[in-house]
């Protein structure tokens, strides 16, 4: 049963680590589709840097991490679950003060059920590393 959780939970942090890369992606080096796409108005070439090095360094970054705890292990839990966390964090304070969008409530339990999954998995692996 333990083994089927596990790789249940490494399905879907994989899953959510690919759901990052495109935007990640796209807003690095095509946000012009991101922002007609969500209604974002940039009026300066800084504007635009700052979102590409802002957004997509972060998804990116947020997913290669969560891969490298996929495949390389504990190590890359705790700088995982910093940049998750962070993300959540902010998009809450987003909410209470800035008000809501379906896709703030969606990044938001996406988010927060990432890092669930990401204890589970590191709670899991840890238990079966003591066990061997």
């Amino acid at each position: 049963m333990k083994n089927t959780i596990t790789w249940v939970l490494r399905i879907f942090i994989g899953i959510v680590g690919l759901m990052l890369l495109y935007p990640g992606f796209m807003w690095s080096f095509m946000p012009e589709a991101n922002l007609l796409q969500n209604s974002i108005e940039v009026n300066s070439i800084l504007g635009i840097n700052f979102l590409k090095s802002g957004m997509g360094t972060a998804l990116l970054t947020t997913a290669i991490f969560m891969f490298l705890f996929l495949f390389k292990g504990e190590k890359w839990f705790l700088p995982s679950v910093i940049l998750m966390a962070t993300f959540l964090l902010i998009r809450v304070v987003s909410l209470i003060v800035d008000g809501s969008h379906t896709l703030i409530i969606a990044g938001i339990l996406v988010e927060f059920i990432s890092l669930i999954a990401m204890w589970g998995l590191n709670k899991l692996q840890r238990e079966n590393h003591s066990q061997q």
